[in-house]
């Protein structure tokens, strides 16, 4: 257990903090208004003290100044119980499939945000933890039958589409709402697919996508006041050259953003976390 703690992330604040002075940039140089689109004309057009505030700290909620930080609350929430929800997953771990099952059951009926979030991230302790006996499972299953991980990848694609098919075929709205432990569940196959088959690892070891991969986290934090300061650029009427012209800026943002913000933070990070648990490893 110890591993698995000195081995968990920091919160990110360091490029969110960035992240955040860099949407106050755009919209203090690109003034925000005389846009028609809904989409944009939902975004902040100034910024306020408080909306500041609250989006550099998160744990109160997002200010909406760069409203993808909503998703980025909940990380951070969960790595300051990461203890608990370890200590979750390895108690009684032969009663995993059975905490999977509750997690997945919560979600389909959760009542506010946090019964909604937080078993998605036990779901992922749970997986972290089995994950040594899960490589002997999964290696045994490509053994024995090749194609399992192909339907595996099959079932998924349909569990996290469940809510749209069944949108597609009229479903009432209250079994929509149960949907959500199924995107989850195939979210959770999705993950353990592409970390045992082989021809997932093929495409996902591919220069440009690990690539994509790198730079993903920066390209989260820096997409929206961009997208959103290329709408108020080409104006009303041509959101698609707004689009066309922002995917890469976008990239080429998120980058720079990846090298000179992210990694730096990264390694701040190890080196204040190698500094705090040398005393615990010299007792």
């Amino acid at each position: 257990m110890a591993r698995l703690l000195s081995a968990t992330t920091h919160p990110p604040y360091l490029p969110v903090w960035a992240a955040v002075v860099f949407t106050v940039l755009t919209i203090r140089l690109i003034p925000r208004s005389g846009n028609g689109s809904e989409r944009i004309q939902k975004s902040a057009t100034s910024v306020t003290l408080k909306a500041f505030v609250k989006d550099v700290t998160l744990v109160f909620g997002n200010g909406g100044l760069e409203s993808p930080l909503w998703s980025l609350r909940w990380e951070i929430l969960f790595s300051l119980a990461l203890p608990i929800f370890i200590w979750i997953a390895i108690k009684w771990r032969a009663a995993n499939w059975i905490k999977l099952i509750a997690c997945f059951a919560m979600v389909s009926v959760a009542t506010n945000e946090w019964q909604l979030y937080m078993p998605m991230f036990l779901v992922g302790s749970i997986i972290a933890v089995a994950l040594p006996a899960l490589h002997d499972r999964a290696r045994a299953m490509s053994r024995f039958w090749q194609p399992i991980w192909g339907t595996a990848f099959a079932v998924s694609i349909i569990l996290l589409l469940s809510r749209w098919l069944l949108l597609a075929v009229g479903a009432p709205g209250a079994l929509l709402n149960v949907t959500t432990g199924f995107q989850l569940a195939g979210a959770a196959m999705m993950v353990l697919v592409a970390i045992f088959w082989h021809r997932a690892q093929a495409v996902l070891s591919r220069s440009a996508v690990q690539w994509l991969g790198r730079i993903s986290f920066s390209l989260y934090l820096v997409h929206e006041p961009i997208v959103i300061a290329s709408g108020y650029v080409f104006g009303p009427g041509r959101e698609w050259l707004a689009v066309v012209a922002a995917i890469p800026i976008a990239l080429g943002v998120a980058w720079a953003f990846h090298r000179y913000v992210e990694k730096p933070s990264h390694r701040l990070a190890r080196a204040v976390r190698a500094r705090s648990l040398a005393p615990l490893a010299v007792s």
